[in-house]
């Protein structure tokens, strides 16, 4: 395997569209094909990027936290069938939002049980609205803490966008989806992660909250200002915790690029990481990275056309169709990403992954369908 023409474009082209600086690891097998880091931590500064920082990780959250109710459905704790209600009470009374003909909106009983499922393939029937009165109450009753249960009952209170099942919207499902977990399970959020993945994989800081440690190792987090074309250094606070106990599966994690492929490795190799401990069967992933979406996730996601030529299955995108996506990708690979620019690719048939490191939103478009195709272009896989 040649890396030079990979090296080449990571030192140049996300330059080029203004991102300050970015890492890339690919693993196979357990061991590292390829490591590099370019760029700046800080333009500003001239800190250059170097390993060992830390970052919000967004989105990148969603299938490490599918993987834990995964791990819950694979050991009979939970089934994908299981009504949301009949663990989290406050969604019994759940109400639809609807228009009759003449375009007055009403509200009215779900034609369909909300499931497990449905909150871990995106078709709960919410949205991704954080400023809702449900929710800005909860912050005011508990000056800002925001427990988790708390927020997600206030979640319950507002009428869903559709019937649970019948359609894709991304939204706060996987936030719901933690605080299923933590019913089940007995434990708040980020402990049942601790246990079941991240300590028996050695991802020793990656967690919903920054230590002193984190802090003094946190990567510049920057915006990206589409009037004056460039990258502007802001403190990174991330909107989706929405306070000081809210653990939001969805988009509240913090890890670095040396932890997180611990967790992509142990995902390429059938649920079994670098150490030897088993975080997932092979089949749990399997039913994981199944596509479960009609149609093209691009047109679900609009405006994201880095997903042409994927589906969904449970917390994942999946690669499906070669001519849509442009990409050279094997077909069956999963993965995802979060608002910042971590991306998550995995191969588990070549027993492959790579992730890649960013700290800037908003040149996703651009840089995904270019990295993919120039990491895989290198590995040359077959199916």
């Amino acid at each position: 395997m040649d890396f030079d023409k990979l090296t080449y474009f990571l030192d140049h082209y996300p330059s080029s569209i203004g991102i300050p600086g970015c890492s890339l690891k690919i693993w196979q097998d357990h061991r590292e094909l390829y490591s590099h880091y370019t760029g700046y931590e800080n333009a500003e500064r001239g800190n250059l990027l170097t390993p060992g920082y830390f970052y919000n990780i967004y989105s990148a959250t969603k299938p490490i936290v599918c993987t834990g109710a995964m791990q819950l459905i694979e050991t009979g704790r939970l089934h994908p069938d299981t009504s949301v209600a009949d663990i989290l009470p406050a969604f019994r009374h759940v109400q639809v939002r609807d228009r009759s003909f003449d375009g007055t909106e009403f509200v009215r009983a779900p034609r369909t049980v909300m499931t497990v499922a449905h909150l871990m393939s995106m078709t709960g029937g919410l949205n991704y609205d954080l400023d809702r009165p449900s929710v800005t109450r909860v912050r005011e009753q508990t000056a800002g803490a925001c427990p988790t249960r708390a927020v997600v009952d206030a979640l319950a209170q507002d009428p869903l966008e559709f019937d649970p099942g019948t359609h894709f919207r991304y939204s706060l499902c996987h936030d719901v989806l933690g605080a299923v977990i933590e019913e089940v399970s007995g434990m708040r959020l980020g402990e049942y992660l601790r246990r079941n993945i991240f300590d028996p994989l050695g991802m020793e800081h990656t967690g919903f909250r920054a230590d002193d440690y984190i802090r003094s190792h946190f990567a510049t987090a920057y915006d990206w200002n589409e009037a004056e074309q460039r990258a502007i250094a802001r403190n990174d606070s991330n909107v989706y915790r929405l306070g000081s106990e809210y653990e939001s599966g969805g988009a509240g994690l913090i890890s670095s690029l040396e932890e997180y492929i611990l967790f992509a490795d142990a995902m390429a190799n059938r649920g079994v990481g670098r150490n030897g401990a088993r975080i997932l069967s092979g089949a749990a992933i399997d039913l994981m990275r199944t596509n479960r979406m009609r149609g093209n996730l691009a047109d679900e996601c609009h405006p994201w056309p880095q997903l042409n030529g994927y589906g969904y299955g449970l917390g994942v995108r999946v690669h499906i169709d070669r001519v849509g996506s442009g990409a050279l990708t094997p077909l069956g690979e999963f993965g995802w990403d979060g608002a910042k620019g971590v991306y998550l690719s995995i191969v588990p048939e070549h027993h492959l992954a790579f992730v890649y490191f960013e700290h800037l939103g908003g040149r996703h478009t651009l840089m995904q369908p270019r990295l993919r195709n120039a990491v895989y272009a290198c590995l040359d896989l077959h199916d």
